[in-house]
């Protein structure tokens, strides 16, 4: 992609369909959602994701693959490729959801079980980190060994993503209990350490039958703060690197799904934000 590329997100097209799938529940606001950027901020939105080749990592573009296949519908030259370590997660989105795209585009959908450190070819457009799941790298050294991989794994001028969670509601050890259609989803945060900032989160199902699913999902991370992942991008060789910010809805006071290029903000209880760059 050249210079003047910037992503445009959306909402997952109606053909591909969301299961209930690890990613979706992770975070209270719906994973499967690709995100906006504010017009108001001046950024061109032509060229949307055209001809670009994505690299899902730990968990973001890869996983069940909803988003890697979402990027390939934007672009008839779009290629998805998606690094996890969990095979039967792959499984299940080679499965289930690689065959819900049209026949002639499932092939530019390529999903590898491999430790994405040991991964750096084919070199991407794009690399999404998503989901938060790069908080199992739990020090500098080795979120920084990642961050410095996926810079040699970017073409010139490609660009990361990586989102963050944070504010005073995720440092407290209570459950979030999320409604769904047909089911209740409940966000357990079990603990969280403030000297090393480590978090344990699980998930669990409620059924209207009274039935339930305890510990579906575990997550075992560090909750790294918006600081220590822009330092880290630039240490690695990352620059225009800034923070993309998630407006409110004025009427519910929620998260809108808009995010806008921040340089401060006020104390929110909880947020969801990017870190964005270039190598």
């Amino acid at each position: 992609m050249g210079a003047s590329r910037r992503v445009l997100g959306a909402q997952v097209p109606a053909r591909i369909p969301q299961p209930i799938a690890p990613e979706q529940n992770v975070r209270p606001a719906d994973a499967g959602n690709a995100f906006r950027i504010g017009a108001e901020e001046n950024v061109d939105p032509g060229g949307a994701c055209q001809g670009g080749l994505i690299w899902g990592r730990a968990g973001g573009c890869c996983g069940t693959a909803i988003p890697a296949c979402w990027f390939v519908q934007l672009h008839h030259e779009n290629h998805a490729f998606g690094v996890d370590l969990h095979g039967p997660t792959l499984a299940w989105g080679r499965k289930h959801t690689v065959p819900r795209l049209p026949e002639a585009e499932q092939p530019r959908v390529k999903l590898v079980k491999a430790n994405l450190m040991d991964v750096s070819r084919p070199r991407a457009d794009i690399i999404a980190a998503l989901n938060f799941s790069y908080g199992i790298f739990k020090t500098r050294a080795t979120l920084g060994a990642y961050r410095r991989n996926s810079h040699r794994s970017l073409r010139g001028d490609g660009l990361p993503f990586l989102d963050a969670w944070g504010g005073s509601d995720r440092q407290r050890e209570r459950p979030d209990r999320i409604r769904n259609r047909g089911f209740v989803c409940v966000w357990d945060q079990v603990r969280f350490d403030p000297v090393n900032y480590h978090t344990l989160c699980r998930i669990h199902f409620e059924f209207p039958d009274e039935t339930r699913i305890r510990n579906a999902f575990e997550y075992d991370w560090r909750l790294w703060t918006l600081p220590d992942l822009q330092e880290l991008m630039a240490e690695a060789g990352f620059r225009d690197i800034h923070v993309l910010w998630e407006g409110t809805h004025r009427k519910t006071g929620k998260g809108n799904g808009v995010f806008y290029r921040v340089t401060n903000r006020h104390a929110d209880r909880a947020w969801i934000a990017y870190v964005v760059g270039r190598a």
